[in-house]
């Protein structure tokens, strides 16, 4: 596609914004603090869930070298190799702060196969962008301030404070590119893009939830597979603002 002058100016102010961002270092932090995990939370649990948060860098991270030259548009590819060097970056914070709770705790395999699930998609090249930029990337964000309420170690703040602000432009790059794409694919390309992208969502993220033993507790007991369904029905609602169509049944539920 040849983006309008706008919509280039936007994709270059990001790329600016990502080569800014590399200024950043894993030795920005005092890790000579101690962590601040309360004493009524296992380092066990902390440490699975943090490691969570370090596979999915690199997932994404593995994501940008598979999309970048793919893109027909240097400035779209050019974002991801930022975006790269921001997983890899984030990927080593959260391995120092891993290192002071115990070390690196591996992925279960539904998270493992999620991410090759992602990898190995063969359909339109905006399913994978929507996995990462939209649904991934933006489920970590909620997830991080979730587990801050109930992980309140500064150190780990601090950490998701300055991880966070990266996020953010990677999803206003997904939600921008996006937005320009998705209108170039045809009604069945959308509709195997949504299907795929509900499944993948609930197998990956739905599995993870349900064993997050703190977060039924942090979310005023609410019962996880309630809390799938209404998260499900938001995420629809920010694809659909990027462009997705959803289909007969699905609109419906964005709509409501």
């Amino acid at each position: 596609m040849n983006p309008n002058a706008e919509m280039m100016g936007r994709l270059i102010r990001l790329v600016e914004k990502g080569e800014r961002a590399q200024r950043q270092s894993v030795d920005d932090f005092d890790w000579l603090q101690k962590h601040g995990i309360p004493f009524w939370l296992p380092n066990r649990l902390a440490g699975w869930v943090v490691s969570q948060f370090l596979h999915g860098e690199r997932a994404t991270a593995e994501m940008c070298t598979l999309v970048a030259p793919r893109l027909n548009n240097s400035a779209a590819s050019a974002f991801l190799n930022t975006q790269h060097l921001d997983e890899i970056r984030h990927a080593a914070i959260y391995e120092r702060y891993l290192d002071k709770i115990g070390g690196l705790r591996p992925a279960p395999n539904y998270l493992a196969s999620g991410y090759q699930a992602a990898r190995e998609w063969n359909g339109p090249l905006e399913g994978i962008l929507l996995a990462y930029h939209v649904l991934l990337e933006g489920e970590s964000l909620i997830l991080q301030h979730d587990v801050a309420r109930w992980l309140p170690c500064p150190l780990f703040n601090q950490i998701a404070a300055v991880i966070a602000r990266d996020e953010a432009r990677h999803i206003a790059f997904g939600k921008l590119w996006l937005g320009q794409v998705l209108p170039e694919l045809n009604a069945d390309q959308h509709a195997m893009i949504h299907c795929w992208l509900k499944g993948l969502w609930f197998d990956t993220v739905g599995s993870m939830i349900s064993r997050l033993k703190p977060f039924d507790f942090v979310n005023g007991a609410k019962p996880w597979g309630q809390w799938l369904d209404e998260n499900w029905t938001v995420r629809e609602r920010e694809m659909a603002s990027v462009g997705l169509i959803i289909d007969g049944k699905a609109a419906q539920s964005v709509a409501a």
